[in-house]
């Protein structure tokens, strides 16, 4: 028995193992990939994407390299699933995998910070919150930098002209949609930073009993997660 964090990989399962549950998962990653095309979770800057919560145990029980791999079966399959490969929804799920890496990656920092403390309970809700924050502010920055002029560019008429100038003074014939603030940077977090808090939030509040499942499986095949 040993102590292990929110991703930790058993060296003792086998290679058929990691695949068959990688498999399985992949399978719910894909169904909900498509459930989510007629019936989608939000509004607005709401957009609530629940096939993290089935790539998360990938990387808990697979290992890194099997999570990395759905993560890009998924984006391949969700721009098919969306119209095919056009500019729009290749942007579209281009996010949606950049926001799932930052997301990933910041748990498995605070998972690692968090390790030592022994309960359980209360070292997931500090991985949680702390990654529901750091997260939140992160994304905000990037959809304001970069996704927002991404896009803005991608709907151009006349060819793909990326510029952060130009989001800026379209944003001024849309800002009834950012809470109707004047400025752009204070409208663009207002918006982007309470969406991402809301749809972290609905997505974390479902994992966190998802979590406690992962231990109980875990402990059945002698893995301890402390």
């Amino acid at each position: 028995m040993k102590n292990s964090n929110l991703f930790h990989a058993s060296s003792h399962k086998s290679v058929i193992h990691k695949i068959v549950f990688t498999g399985l998962f992949l399978g719910l990653v894909i169904l909900f990939q498509y459930l989510e095309r007629f019936m989608p979770l939000g509004f607005g800057f709401i957009k609530v994407n629940l096939t993290l919560l089935f790539i998360l145990p990938i990387f808990y029980f697979a290992g890194p390299l099997y999570g990395i791999l759905v993560l890009f079966v998924r984006y391949i399959v969700g721009v098919g699933m969306s119209g095919g490969f056009n500019q729009i929804s290749m942007v579209s799920h281009l996010i949606l995998l950049i926001c799932s890496i930052v997301t990933i990656i910041l748990m498995y920092i605070y998972s690692s910070l968090f390790n030592k403390i022994k309960s359980h309970n209360l070292k997931v809700v500090l991985i949680l919150l702390s990654t529901l924050v750091t997260t939140s502010l992160i994304l905000t920055g990037l959809n304001q930098i970069f996704f927002t002029p991404l896009y803005f560019a991608v709907l151009e008429k006349g060819g793909f002209k990326f510029s952060l100038n130009k989001s800026i003074q379209t944003y001024q014939y849309i800002k009834m949609v950012y809470f109707n603030i004047d400025n752009y940077w204070a409208g663009t977090f207002a918006a982007y930073f309470t969406g991402n808090i809301i749809k972290y939030s609905i997505v974390f509040i479902i994992y966190f009993p998802l979590s406690k499942v992962l231990r109980n499986h875990a402990k059945n095949y002698s893995e301890a997660w402390d």
